[in-house]
């Protein structure tokens, strides 16, 4: 971890490919044996959002569209990723160094379907930008978190 820091770790990864990775253990390195895996990274948060939408049109002639901005708080349920360490050019891993809670910039545009319907829904794409690091900073600078997606949302009633 930089040249100021060490960490002891069970394996690591060595990057000789674009879709793969080479996992050694310290048995394997020693009896120089590796092995190639495909390696996803995969994070799961649980979140909090708290928006403001404002209709833009009446939804008379056209369905209406809605804007919808705000900030969340997401807390990291569980990771499967691996960090880089630049100067031996290896890939390990070590879940303590990421940020657990992600405070996030989330927008969206929704139009709304089945309107005159008990549970009218509302379709669109959403963005979500995390404002704090992903990783410690001790660690690493500049990484951030950023999603795009699909938000369906079924009203339980109209007001």
């Amino acid at each position: 971890m930089g040249t100021s820091q060490a960490a002891l770790v069970k394996e690591y990864y060595k990057y000789p490919g674009t879709d793969t990775v080479q996992a050694i253990s310290a048995a394997a390195y020693w009896q120089g044996l590796t092995y190639s895996q495909k390696y996803t990274y995969r994070f799961h948060y649980l979140e909090i959002p708290v928006t403001a939408n404002w209709q833009i049109n009446k939804g008379r002639r056209l369905p209406p569209l809605q804007l919808e901005g705000g900030f969340s708080v997401a807390r990291l349920v569980s990771v499967n990723a691996l960090h880089y360490e630049g100067l031996k050019g290896v890939y390990y891993k070590d879940n303590d160094l990421f940020n657990k809670t992600q405070f996030n910039f989330v927008a969206g545009l929704s139009v709304g379907l089945l309107q005159q319907s008990k549970h009218p829904l509302w379709i669109g794409p959403n963005l979500r930008y995390a404002l704090n690091g992903l990783v410690n900073k001790e660690v690493s600078t500049g990484q951030y978190t950023w999603s795009a997606g699909i938000s369906i949302k079924v009203l339980l009633g109209k007001l």
